[in-house]
């Protein structure tokens, strides 16, 4: 569980970011719960095959996330930026699973990881 401080410091930095999209109570749950942690650019943040236990939401910074073509090279899927999550993890939030994609840091990122077991009780409990 994160102490008080970094929790405090958590839910300072979210409603500043979304005051305006989220619920107070949500913010304080998002800290309560998730883990703010911070990227250096070329940064791997999530590798093919990582088991999918929380879901990434951007703070700051930009994140590249791809997959692997036909050939084993590398296809962009899309960017992230400040505000966005992975619409990949989104697709399996209510359970662990394995990641079929990849994603690198474009450039200094901070991101918020959040449980994935949480995403369907907050859909139901709050409005935002």
């Amino acid at each position: 569980m994160p102490s008080l401080d970094t929790t405090t410091l958590c839910i300072e930095k979210l409603v500043d970011k979304f005051e305006y999209e989220f619920e107070q109570p949500l913010l304080e749950e998002m800290c309560s719960v998730g883990k703010i942690k911070s990227f250096n650019e070329g940064e791997i943040i999530m590798d093919t095959g990582d088991v999918l236990t929380h879901m990434p939401l951007v703070l700051s910074g930009s994140v590249k996330v791809m997959t692997e073509d036909s050939d084993g090279g590398e296809l962009l899927l899309y960017y992230l930026e400040f505000g966005d999550t992975c619409a990949m993890t989104l697709s399996c939030c209510t359970k662990p699973s394995k990641s079929n994609v990849k994603a690198i840091s474009e450039s200094n990122a901070e991101i918020i990881f959040l449980p994935v077991q949480k995403m369907e009780e907050w859909m139901i409990k709050y409005h935002s």
